[in-house]
Order: structure tokens, then C-alpha cells, then sequence
């Protein structure tokens, strides 16, 4: 018995090198989003000149490839995930809700941390932007998207340390909402009221679901139309719901050996697309036009300045009602104010409420 234990133990510390060099089990390699450490150079004067140096380095490279380093990564989560409901990353709420743990723990403290006086400055920047822009002739419309955490509190878990206030989200909010200088739709106000016959964010995902998009999708065309002066609504084609299965990027921020799903909501296409898509050149990173034969009214020139969760409105089939819509890759207004195409009309703004809010995000010049 002692000499099986004897034997056992060595296997088991020679078992990683098996691995290694045979490759004996086929492990789906955990998702990083960082390089692993690269194999230190190993001529031998860089060994004799720094010794240390080199040996750490070497350790590293061994740390990120050693035998069964994924899978054991993976079983660890996966133990902290369904005994414990516990992860480094993610805020895991009740009925299989996720938020991020940076979100919520950093991102939005942040916010709530600056002065009143900061969140008054960053609004009066956008006042005096649009009003430079309409002055050129292009109307700003702001969009503020709240977060999962906004529409869905009753699902955070205890592990959230000190939910914070959204004293400085909801005071630009008022400020935004009851300005004469900026146009916006007030988004969280709509998702609220649909949140009772709609799903709005998906359990597993960071993102809302494409039907509550497709919802602000239409009020944003149709204010822009009456915008142009035009009475009625221009969008004019209908929402259908499907379910499908989905493991959203929450859900796989966690490194586990199954990760979790959930059955959600998405558009069912009951639209043709009319546009044409071009890559552009940046910060004008992609450019939607109409098919030459379309008929009927479209919107003028649009540029979005967006993120992620401008995606829903796309896949909600936006585009078929603009002439030509321009989506920007830059944070930087003066940026995408000095690349505006010629004719551009309407400036999208569209953030995320409660994160960005600083007044240093707001940099543009004549």
C-alpha cells in the first residue's frame, strides 16, 4: 500500500508534463484577454548577465503552460460558481441574474464620487456643443442607455458591496431631460415602462435584448422625422419576438467548465435591408447608404457616436431609413466633429448612464 501511494504521488506530479508533451486530454483553453508570457531568450550570456531576471521570466512562461492549467482553472471557478455563488469577476444575482463586478464595484462609484459641480460642468459642455453644431446646421440627440442593474435591482446579489446612489446619474438625467438645448429620448423612462411585457437585458449578457432596441430604434427614427418637419411616424415595419438559447459574454467571463444559459428574446427580421455597407476610414469606421432604389422618404445624413449597445438599433433595422448613416470608433468629440461628412444633418450621441458621466470625456474646439 505505501509503495502504491509512493508511485501515485510521482505520477501525479509527472502527470502536468505528461500532458504537456503529449497532449493526452484535449482542454478548451480558457478566454484571456491578455498575451501570456512569451519564452525568455535563452542565449546563454542573458542567463549569466541576469540570472534572476531570467528565471522569473521562465517561470512565468511555465505558470501560463504548465499541464492541465485550464482545466483546473475551470474546475476551481466552476466549484466557487455552483457551491459558493462566487466570482472574481462577475456579481452573480438571484435567478441566474449576472452583472460585472468592475461595473458595479469601480466604475459607477467613480461617477458618484465627483462633485455635483463636475456633473453641472459636463452637462453645460454638451449645451454649448449642440449649440455649436446647430449653429452649423446639425442637430445632437443624446441617448443615455441605463445598465442591467438600473432596470433590474431587485435581482442583486448581497455580494454587491454598497450599491451606490445614482445621485450624479439621475441628476444629469433631470438636466438632460429638461434642457431646451439638447434633444434626447429619455431611455430609461421607456424601458421602465416596457420592463412589466418585455424582457429588456438578457440574464447572461451586459447588453439589452434586441426587442428593447428595436423599441428605441423606432422612437429615435420617428423623432427625427418629425425633426424634419414631418407629421406621422416613417417607421413602418413590426416587432416579432423569437426565443433562442444563449451564453452571453457575462456568463463566459467566468471561466467554467460549462457556462451558464438562458433562453432569451431576439428580432425576428420582418424587414428587408436597403442599404449598402462600406468600411470606412476612421473615426468614420462604417458607412450604411441606401440602395439607389428605394423609394420613399429616408432621413438625412446621420453619425453615431456609440457603442455596443447601438448594436440593438441596428439589428432592429434602422438603417433602412436613412440616406446615409456613418458609426464612429472614437470617444473624442473633436474627433468626430472634425471627420463629420459633408451634409451630416444629425449628430447620435449615445452613452452609457452612469459610467461616462465626467467632464474631461466632453473635449472638442472650434
Amino acid at each position: 500500500m505505501k509503495l502504491f501511494f509512493v508511485i501515485l504521488f510521482f505520477f501525479l506530479l509527472l502527470l502536468p508534463s505528461i500532458q504537456n508533451a503529449t497532449g493526452l486530454v484535449s482542454i478548451k483553453p480558457v478566454e484571456e484577454s491578455r498575451r501570456k508570457a512569451e519564452m525568455p531568450n535563452p542565449a546563454v550570456k542573458n542567463f549569466l548577465s541576469d540570472r534572476g531576471n531570467m528565471g522569473r521570466q521562465l517561470l512565468s512562461w511555465y505558470d501560463d503552460r504548465y499541464g492541465f492549467r485550464d482545466l483546473l482553472i475551470k474546475l476551481k471557478t466552476q466549484i466557487d460558481y455552483s457551491v459558493f455563488s462566487k466570482s472574481d469577476r462577475i456579481h452573480i444575482g438571484q435567478d441566474g441574474w449576472l452583472y460585472y463586478r468592475n461595473v458595479l464595484d469601480n466604475q459607477k462609484p467613480q461617477v458618484e464620487r465627483q462633485p455635483t459641480a463636475a456633473i453641472q460642468d459636463y452637462y453645460e459642455k454638451l449645451r454649448s456643443l449642440s449649440r455649436y453644431l446647430r449653429e452649423r446646421g446639425i442637430t445632437m440627440v443624446v441617448l443615455r442607455m441605463p445598465l442591467k442593474d438600473v432596470i433590474y435591482p431587485e435581482f442583486l446579489p448581497a455580494t454587491v458591496p454598497c450599491y451606490p446612489e445614482q445621485r450624479n446619474a439621475d441628476l444629469l438625467s433631470k438636466l438632460l431631460n429638461s434642457s431646451e438645448d439638447i434633444i434626447g429620448i429619455d431611455v430609461t423612462a421607456k424601458l421602465k415602462a416596457l420592463k412589466p411585457s418585455l424582457q429588456i437585458f438578457h440574464k447572461t449578457d451586459f447588453h439589452w435584448t434586441d426587442p428593447a432596441g428595436f423599441h428605441i430604434a423606432r422612437d429615435l427614427v420617428n423623432l427625427l422625422y418629425r425633426l424634419e418637419g414631418n407629421q406621422g411616424t416613417l417607421w413602418n415595419h413590426e416587432l416579432r419576438i423569437v426565443r433562442m438559447q444563449l451564453s452571453g459574454g457575462q456568463a463566459r467571463e467566468m471561466p467554467l467548465l460549462k457556462s451558464p444559459e438562458e433562453v432569451s428574446i431576439f428580432n425576428e427580421k420582418t424587414w428587408e435591408d436597403t442599404t449598402i455597407y462600406q468600411k470606412g476610414t476612421p473615426p468614420l469606421r462604417e458607412i450604411l447608404r441606401s440602395k439607389t432604389e428605394v423609394r420613399g422618404p429616408l432621413l438625412p445624413i446621420t453619425v453615431i457616436k456609440g457603442n455596443s449597445f447601438f448594436d440593438a438599433l441596428l439589428r432592429s433595422g434602422f438603417p433602412n431609413y436613412f440616406s446615409e448613416l456613418y458609426i464612429c470608433d472614437s470617444n473624442d468629440f473633436t474627433d468626430v466633429i472634425r471627420n463629420l461628412p459633408k451634409g451630416c444633418k444629425y449628430l447620435i450621441v449615445q452613452e452609457l448612464a452612469g459610467i461616462s458621466e465626467h467632464p474631461t470625456q466632453v473635449k472638442w474646439k472650434d
